[in-house]
C-alpha cells in the first residue's frame, strides 16, 4: 500500500508541471522564437496569462495570436508600440471562473484594468470578445500616446525658473 501511494505521489508530482503547456505546433513555436523577435531593438510587450480554465486559456491564445498579428501587420498598432519603450507596459489577462456559465475575463495594462467582460464557453463568443478586447486596447494605447505627447508639449514644460 505504501509503495502504491509513493508511486502515485511521484507520478502526480512528475506531471504537475505540464498543466500550463501551450498548445502550439512546432511551426508556430519556431515563428515565436524567431531571431527577429529576440532582437534587442524589436518592439515587444509582456503578455501574462493568469487564466484558470479552458475558456480563459482559449481566450488567452486567441488574444495573443490577434495581438501579435495586429502588432506586426498593421501600422496603427505598431506605431504606438514603437513610440513606447518596449519595457513600458505589461498586459495581464486575469480570469474569474463561474462554474456553470463561463468566466469573467479582465485585461489590465500595468495593473490598470482596461477591459472586463463575461465570456461564455462558445467559440463565437470568445472570438467576438477577443476582437472587442483588442480594439479596446488599441484605443487605450492611442489615447495613452496622445496624453504622453500632450504632457511633453511646450505648454506643459517649464523653464525651471519660479
Amino acid at each position: 500500500m505504501r509503495a502504491v501511494f509513493g508511486f502515485l505521489l511521484f507520478v502526480g508530482l512528475a506531471f504537475s508541471g505540464f498543466a500550463q503547456a501551450p498548445d502550439l505546433s512546432e511551426r508556430e513555436l519556431d515563428a515565436l522564437l524567431s531571431e527577429s523577435m529576440l532582437d534587442e531593438e524589436a518592439e515587444s510587450s509582456l503578455i501574462l496569462d493568469n487564466t484558470r480554465t479552458k475558456i480563459g486559456r482559449d481566450f488567452y491564445e486567441s488574444f495573443y495570436r490577434e495581438w501579435t498579428s495586429a502588432s506586426s501587420d498593421t501600422l496603427q498598432v505598431s506605431a504606438f508600440i514603437a513610440a513606447l519603450h518596449p519595457d513600458d507596459f505589461t498586459i495581464t489577462i486575469d480570469e474569474l471562473p463561474n462554474p456553470n456559465q463561463g468566466a469573467i475575463i479582465q485585461i489590465s495594462v500595468n495593473d490598470v484594468p482596461i477591459w472586463a467582460q463575461f465570456v461564455q464557453p462558445r467559440g463565437d463568443v470568445v472570438g467576438a470578445a477577443v476582437t472587442q478586447a483588442t480594439e479596446t486596447l488599441v484605443g487605450y494605447f492611442e489615447s495613452y500616446q496622445a496624453y504622453q505627447q500632450q504632457m511633453l508639449s511646450d505648454d506643459m514644460q517649464g523653464t525651471g525658473v519660479y
